[in-house]
């Protein structure tokens, strides 16, 4: 997908006395971008800052310097909601094909958007190696040169954090995985999971909602990770990031936490809340969805349906296996088989609870994939939907799928029984494989 603009989505609150830096910060990653990355002055670049009822003076200060500037959008809320809700206004009121985030009060540095876009606008399949400019940082450039080129659409980019404070590497990473200003997002996968939660637990948490975005973009679609610090995250007294030092600066399993119990009953929520999500979020890619976005999913149609078929949710994997044919996916044998075997243990679950047309329906859709069963199982489909007929009194069409079930396999005993009763009785007993 040709990208042809890209959006810095910043919500701001109580961040006066920050906000400029930040907004210069993003302004030489833009003008790094534009001068650097082959035809980077083609794509348009737009700054969305989302100025979230700040009860300070961060909308006049966002107002003024963004006057004269017209890559620049300013966009208020009346009341505070929170960061994941405006963010959510940001990508509402933007037009860029690729979301990057950046908090009021932190930094980008001037190659972080020329990196993300590095990999999420390379041709997908080309051989030619990705581009490398003679301003990146010598240690940038080398690493860069390092890279293959991505070998399957990506979804997404994440790069790494640099912080003042000296973290324990365990909670470094750990932090890292749940910002998201180090992300470079497509916009369809970003409306795919619809944006970030706006629960109002997550406002009461003051914080996780990243956690709870990153989780559902990573899970879902195909993300190239680079091992460059090209953001920073400043540590403010009395955010979420501040009240956890003590544990971030601590081994794993040293540190005793006292978190109260109103806290920890709220992060229970949360987690239920975003288990949910992920369920939904996953049961989403069995409905029909647009190759566009098919493309970036970290798993495929075919994979999902052997995943659904693996738990004998059968309706959901044909969904998923008949997804992957109108995709354009290869045909293969297995997937016809798949297929097939997803339909026949449908009707036989349909059998089953007595609800025999739908039983028929499955079974004749076998017949009509006609997959590549053992003889045996092969003729099994033809007898068991034959039963179904006998069921539905539509004995003209179950004598046509009992001949047919012997002239695939003439010592079916079961069918040759039922097929005798056809000479003698017009209305045979049913009697299933």
């Amino acid at each position: 997908m040709t990208i042809r603009a890209f959006s810095v989505i910043i919500p701001a609150f109580r961040c006066e006395n920050y906000l400029v830096r930040t907004l210069e910060s993003i302004e030489a990653s833009i003008a790094f971008f534009q001068r650097h990355y082959p035809q980077g002055a083609a794509i348009a670049p737009e700054i969305v800052v989302v100025c979230d009822g700040s009860p300070d003076n961060t909308l006049a200060v966002a107002q003024a310097h963004a006057a004269g500037k017209p890559f620049y959008r300013i966009l208020s809320h009346t009341h505070s909601w929170g960061a994941g809700p405006a963010r959510n206004t940001g990508v509402r009121g933007s037009t860029g094909d690729v979301l990057f985030f950046c908090d009021g009060d932190d930094l980008f540095f001037p190659e972080h958007i020329y990196l993300g876009m590095c990999l999420l606008n390379h041709p997908v399949g080309s051989s030619e190696p990705l581009p490398v400019a003679e301003a990146l940082p010598p240690a940038v450039a080398q690493y860069l040169r390092s890279l293959p080129p991505p070998a399957e659409p990506l979804g997404a980019v994440s790069l790494r954090v640099r912080m003042e404070d000296s973290l324990h590497p365990y909670w470094k990473q750990a932090v890292e995985n749940s910002l998201v200003i180090n992300l470079a997002v497509r916009r369809l996968c970003h409306e795919f999971v619809e944006g970030y939660p706006e629960n109002q637990v997550y406002k009461q948490i003051r914080g996780r909602e990243d956690i709870a975005y990153r989780r559902s973009i990573t899970e879902l679609f195909r993300m190239a990770h680079l091992d460059l610090e090209t953001t920073e995250y400043i540590r403010y007294p009395g955010s979420s990031f501040d009240r956890q030092m003590a544990k971030f600066t601590t081994a794993p399993g040293e540190y005793q936490a006292t978190t109260p119990p109103d806290e920890q009953r709220r992060h229970g929520i949360a987690a239920r809340l975003e288990s949910e999500k992920l369920r939904y979020l996953r049961d989403k890619f069995v409905e029909p969805i647009a190759p566009e976005i098919q493309q970036y999913a970290l798993v495929s149609c075919e994979a999902r349906g052997d995943q659904y078929l693996q738990q004998q949710q059968f309706q959901e994997a044909i969904a998923c296996y008949d997804q992957a044919v109108s995709l354009g996916q290869p045909h293969s044998a297995a997937l016809k088989n798949k297929r097939a075997m997803a339909y026949n243990n449908w009707g036989a679950t349909w059998y089953s609870q007595k609800q025999f047309a739908a039983a028929a329906q499955c079974f004749q859709q076998v017949r009509a994939i006609a997959p590549d069963f053992p003889t045996g199982e092969w003729a099994a489909v033809h007898y068991n939907l034959a039963m179904a007929l006998i069921q539905l009194q539509r004995y003209p069409e179950a004598y046509q799928a009992l001949q047919a079930t012997l002239a695939i396999e003439p010592n079916f005993t079961q069918a040759r029984q039922q097929l005798a009763h056809f000479q003698v009785d017009p209305a045979p007993e049913a009697s299933p494989s």
